[in-house]
């Protein structure tokens, strides 16, 4: 089973036994990092250590809840009946609270809705930092759209200010992406399934782990353009991506269409039913 989904989310096919040692290796690299510090938690709590942090700790043989949409993950066959996939976990009022920014409403209504751009956590490690922002900002540009680009943009000082892009640094997702034309992300779970759910396209820019797996994902439905990679992102190549993306016929009614799908799935409603029924046949 493991090597199934060594596959399926993002690794090479090597082969039924390749791919096995594959995930043995992982799994190990793994636990040499995660049990030091999960044990220490358990003898705090007076519990046995564990050896293993793949079998012991991140599942469970009463219930692993997968909180994916059927719509853009594939169920493995393999997987055992306690493996339930509950759709994505898009928690009800995230539309709610504060108004938005001035400077930012007035950015929405000064011209066509921008694309919004983001690596999330990706770009708190990324050495080349200022260079990426960099790209997305002149790619703006290239493509001649507008732009939203999130980031720590307080820690750069060396990219000019532009009318046609939006410098943020924090705001709730899902206030926003129904507002934009495309969503520039790097495939994560949770922004690929946020965009989805907006009737965003998006243009994934890929770092590592599950990311390549998201961004076929979406490209495979449809709403999305095949994968850059972060490694070799220039300009140029993600102007070229934005602007066909903009322009393709259909793609943002096949967003919107997949996107009310994940929300008539209402996953945190069927996370906690299964939570439940877990609960009950424990007893």
């Amino acid at each position: 089973m493991w090597a199934g989904i060594a596959v399926q989310f993002g690794f090479p096919n090597l082969g039924r036994w390749s791919n096995s040692l594959a995930w043995t290796l992982a799994a190990k690299a793994i636990g040499r990092v995660f049990v030091p510090r999960v044990n220490l938690l358990r003898r705090r709590e007076g519990l046995a250590p564990v050896k293993d942090f793949i079998t012991e700790v991140a599942s469970s043989p009463l219930l692993n809840i997968i909180a994916a949409s059927p719509a853009l993950c594939n169920p493995m066959p393999d997987w055992p009946s306690h493996n339930r996939m509950c759709g994505f976990l898009d928690v009800p009022g995230q539309n709610d609270g504060d108004a938005l920014p001035e400077d930012l409403e007035r950015f929405f209504r000064a011209g066509p809705a921008p694309v919004f751009m983001t690596f999330g956590s990706m770009l708190l490690g990324d050495l080349e930092f200022e260079r990426i922002l960099g790209v997305l900002v002149d790619a703006t540009h290239r493509a001649g759209c507008r732009a939203i680009v999130q980031a720590s943009w307080e820690e750069i000082g060396g990219i000019p200010e532009t009318p046609d892009v939006y410098r943020l640094v924090r705001a709730p997702h899902a206030r926003l992406f129904p507002r934009c034309a495309a969503v520039v992300h790097h495939g994560g779970s949770g922004t690929s399934h946020s965009a989805t759910l907006a009737g965003c396209p998006s243009i994934p820019v890929t770092y590592a782990y599950d990311q390549t797996y998201w961004a076929r994902q979406l490209h495979a439905a449809g709403v999305a353009s095949s994968a850059l990679r972060r490694q070799t992102l220039r300009a140029d190549d993600l102007a070229r991506k934005i602007r066909e993306t903009l322009e393709m016929p259909g793609i943002k009614g096949r967003a919107e269409e997949l996107g009310n799908r994940i929300r008539d799935e209402n996953g945190v409603e069927r996370a906690v039913k299964l939570i439940e029924q877990a609960f009950v046949a424990s007893q």
